[in-house]
């Protein structure tokens, strides 16, 4: 009987030894699972600032094209010119 109980006693220590071990793998599963996800979160956010950014220079550079002045000047000279016809 003496036997009996402590092979119980032993199994049942085995037995929440090896829960505690797998709650230490569940546990350290979803800190890892955890902070993989605020890595891709934080690298998602990045590449949209970064694209935005590079967008924004993009833009820059069509405006600065756009905004040549001698372009805009031969706009206003043909605008000019179209008006005048008008007129006559």
């Amino acid at each position: 009987m003496k036997n009996l109980i402590v092979t119980l006693g032993i199994f049942m220590l085995m037995s929440c030894g090896l829960q505690a071990q797998n709650l230490d793998r569940f546990v350290e599963k979803n800190k890892n699972r955890a902070i993989r996800k605020t890595e891709m979160r934080v690298n998602r956010k990045v590449d949209k600032g970064v694209d935005k950014s590079l967008d924004a220079t993009e833009k820059g550079a069509e405006k600065a094209v756009k905004g040549d002045p001698q372009k805009k000047e031969a706009r206003r000279k043909r605008k000019a010119e179209k008006q005048e016809a008008k007129e006559e």
